[in-house]
């Protein structure tokens, strides 16, 4: 015996699935365009360059600020490498939230040499950003002008030292060249007070020191470049000065004078007069 289907319950099932179906398409179609309305927030970090651009003196320092946008990490990493070290070192920041981004900050006290350094933090990471270290910080040139006392009657003279010798009173022009430009120079002796020096030129490179041997002794040069709260020493000198006692006038006077000299340093001696005898007779009288 052979039992009719009752077709209306599989047609309301059917129905049920279709009105399931549409409403899950219209609940993601819906889902879907607020995702794209209103993104979920992603992290990002832009680096402020400084305003000299990424180039520094020698021992200056170096500041690295940056701001994190949107999703904000509690730490993001610092990474960076000198042009001698083949290795990265990495260094945990914390993040200090600000009312519309989080600030880092971080500061190398010291660059010697160039290095390179990007941050990273949330799924974000910054270009590699490459800081130039500028010449080395040295005294370049060193000339010492002497002007001796007009009563030696010896010439002036220069010479490329910073050792200093000469004789008692005379006047020396040293005359100091930086290989980079300088926030100062300052000349110490070692038993007396710093002495800043005048540039004389705009850079900053060339620096004028006068002073007059009186005494043996040393003094220092410090350099100081723009930037740094460090001092570099740019040249330790002596001074050995010559007193003038009179021998050594005199023979200073005979050495600029040969001529002279030589007329001074005659001894006039008795003149005696030969008369010729025959040749087995000799014999001489005094005049």
């Amino acid at each position: 015996m052979t039992v009719p289907l009752d077709r209306k319950p599989v047609r309301l099932h059917l129905l049920r699935l279709g009105e399931a179906f549409v409403a899950g398409l219209l609940l993601a179609l819906l889902c879907g365009f607020f995702w794209r309305a209103a993104p979920l927030p992603v992290t990002s970090i832009e680096v402020a360059a400084p305003g000299r651009g990424w180039h520094i003196d020698p021992l200056a320092a170096l500041t690295v600020q940056a701001q994190v946008f949107g999703k904000q990490p509690t730490y993001v990493t610092l990474a960076y490498r000198t042009a001698s070290d083949p290795q990265w070192t990495r260094m945990r920041l914390r993040v200090v939230p600000d009312r519309r981004s989080g600030r880092v900050r971080y500061e190398f006290p010291q660059v010697r040499e160039s290095l390179r350094f990007f941050l990273e933090g949330g799924g974000c990471r910054t270009g590699v950003y490459e800081v130039a270290v500028n010449d080395q910080v040295a005294l370049a040139s060193v000339q010492a002008f002497y002007e001796v006392p007009a009563y030696l009657d010896l010439p002036d003279r220069v010479e490329a030292s910073a050792d200093l010798m000469g004789m008692e009173g005379t006047r020396v022009r040293l005359v100091l060249g930086s290989s980079v430009p300088l926030a100062r120079m300052v000349f110490q002796m070692d038993d007396g007070s710093p002495e800043e020096l005048s540039a004389t030129d705009g850079e900053g490179r060339t620096f004028e020191k006068i002073l007059y041997l009186t005494r043996d002794c040393a003094y220092t040069v410090w350099l100081h470049p723009h930037g740094s709260p460090w001092a570099v020493c740019g040249v330790r000198g002596t001074v050995r000065v010559v007193p003038m006692s009179p021998p050594l006038l005199a023979g200073a006077a005979k050495a600029a004078r040969p001529v002279a000299a030589a007329r001074e340093s005659l001894t006039l001696f008795p003149i005696r007069a030969v008369r010729h005898l025959p040749a087995d007779q000799h014999g001489e009288q005094s005049l």
